[in-house]
């Protein structure tokens, strides 16, 4: 579940951001000021309140709203709720992106990010908990210090021009930032009010209604169509999105409800756009030391190629 939230997760990155609160803070701060263009358009125009009428507008606004994102980092709020188990954890941390190199072999941009969580909320209890993930557009790597385990999944070949972000050609599929046809073919996409989905008597919700309306954001929903609703891990995807002061269309929260009913959060909040990142944000090497001190380090290869693809990814394994 961690994994594809995840993806989810750099979809929502699809556009920068502003400054937010974060889930269980005061909600109560202005909406950006009104600064949108036309629906079309990912940049607003001052003066105008922004508005899309379709969710077609909305994601070919999408499809746009990455062109000036160099590095985006923030804060971040990781919130599962497990239906069985009756549990809610939740994990904070910070989240970093950076879409600054080239692919020297096919020019194509590298989106990388790290995921660093270090707070975990369970039973209502807080303890530090450390855990990293990091993507690299090859490798998929997951850090915990507590446990001294080291997991890299390769997921795409070096040069091959596989993307397994992308729909249809990896693991990791993400539904936004891609072109609108594209998500079409695959989802059912409408536009909802900004409250729907929230139950007012669900205290542990209200929060995050509170600040999606504070922001004048807007809900698209993507349902999975009948001819991929196999392939699919989740049975709805739910994303909020709001203008920022300068007429960025910004990602403010995502939910996922899956086929085990299990629901996600993740909320992003003190976005700082097109700044420095610190040293080593989207490192994915193994500790240096990591033979010396311990550590369990795991390499598998989930390699994903153009023959292949369609009936997913094939998957071979190696010891380290």
């Amino acid at each position: 579940m961690l994994v594809h939230s995840l993806a989810i997760l750099l979809a929502i990155l699809s556009s920068p951001g502003s400054s937010t609160p974060a889930p269980g803070n005061s909600a109560s701060g202005s909406p950006a000021p009104g600064n949108p263009g036309t629906p079309a358009d990912a940049q607003a125009q001052p003066g105008e309140r922004p508005h899309f009428e379709t969710a077609e507008q909305l994601l070919e606004a999408l499809e746009r709203a990455d062109a000036d994102i160099r590095t985006f980092r923030s804060e971040i709020a990781y919130d599962r709720r497990m239906t069985l188990q009756g549990d809610i954890q939740v994990r904070y941390g910070h989240l970093y992106f950076d879409a600054r190199r080239t692919d020297p072999r096919t020019q194509a941009t590298l989106r990388t990010f790290g995921i660093h969580f270090h707070t975990l909320i369970f039973d209502d209890q807080y303890r530090e908990e450390p855990q990293t993930w990091v993507f690299n557009g090859e490798w998929l790597v997951e850090k915990r210090p507590r446990e001294k385990q080291y997991i890299a999944r390769q997921i795409a070949e070096p040069g091959s021009g596989i993307d397994p972000l992308r729909l249809g050609e990896g693991p990791l599929p993400i539904p936004i930032g891609q072109k609108k046809d594209d998500i079409l073919a695959r989802y059912e996409a409408r536009l909802l009010p900004v409250g729907d989905g929230f139950d007012p008597e669900d205290e542990t919700t209200i929060a995050y209604a509170d600040f999606v309306r504070s922001r004048d954001a807007q809900q698209i929903m993507l349902t999975p169509r009948d001819a991929s609703r196999d392939a699919d891990d989740f049975r709805h995807i739910r994303l909020w999105y709001a203008f920022d002061a300068e007429g960025r269309l910004l990602p403010i929260l995502s939910r996922t409800l899956d086929r085990k009913g299990d629901e996600v959060f993740v909320q992003l909040y003190s976005i700082v756009v097109n700044q420095p990142l610190p040293e080593g944000a989207t490192e994915i090497e193994p500790p240096p030391d990591a033979k010396e001190t311990g550590w369990d380090v795991q390499i598998e290869r989930r390699i994903v190629d153009r023959e292949s693809r369609d009936a997913g990814s094939r998957r071979t394994e190696e010891s380290p």
